[in-house]
């Protein structure tokens, strides 16, 4: 060997470990850059901070305390045997509404329809169901149905207990009766009122484990 190969041969030998530092910072700096995209893949950003929206003024809030609550007769002619009804909102731009309805004890509400879809939510009583296609529900406080627009209805409230009901529809109320305006008579028959199973009651605190 040569002295120029003498020389050479640690010249060489740097350069290699060089070469190999070089080559080994660029496999870290490559695989953490993997690693970080991989993270930031599966962790949710937090969301971009928005403002607070405006609310329509020319519809205020409203806060309404049961003793506050104006009832009406829903059929005055009937006195002490007619449902009573409180309208507690409408929108003045679609006309939906939320309203209440008490029936007395023993009570027949006679088939009948609204325009609107409408919900019933059961606040204290039983207010029993039966539609147009036969189905028949007994809903206990805190139950809820969903009745189709136009789809013929009646229901009933059972014999010791009044019922009070709270009610939306998403447009204007109103209410076709089948046979014409309900007559002492019919309000008073009880007859085809279907018997069910007690529905059950819910928990007086509700809980993680109530079902």
């Amino acid at each position: 060997m040569g002295e120029t190969d003498l020389l050479a041969s640690p010249i060489r030998v740097a350069a290699w470990k060089y070469e190999q530092k070089i080559n080994g910072d660029f496999m870290k700096n490559a695989m953490l850059t993997m690693i970080t995209a991989g993270l930031l893949a599966v962790i949710p950003m937090s969301a971009p901070m928005t403002a607070q929206p405006s609310p329509d003024a020319s519809v205020p809030a409203v806060y309404t305390k049961y003793g506050d609550v104006k009832w009406e007769k829903l059929h005055p002619e009937l006195g002490a045997n007619s449902e009573e009804i409180a309208i507690l909102h409408v929108d003045p731009k679609t006309g939906a509404t939320q309203l209440m309805i008490r029936c007395p004890k023993n009570h027949h509400a006679p088939k009948h329809w609204h325009t609107a879809n409408e919900t019933h939510y059961c606040v204290y009583g039983n207010f029993v169901m039966l539609d147009q296609d036969g189905k028949a529900a007994d809903l206990s406080p805190g139950s809820f149905n969903y009745m189709p627009g136009k789809m013929v209805h009646e229901g009933w409230s059972k014999a010791d207990q009044g019922n009070l009901l709270f009610i939306t529809v998403d447009g204007p109320w109103d209410i076709h009766f089948v046979d014409g305006p309900p007559t002492l008579q019919q309000v008073q028959d009880v007859s085809k009122r279907p018997e069910l199973p007690a529905p059950a009651k819910p928990p007086e605190t509700p809980s993680s484990n109530s079902k």
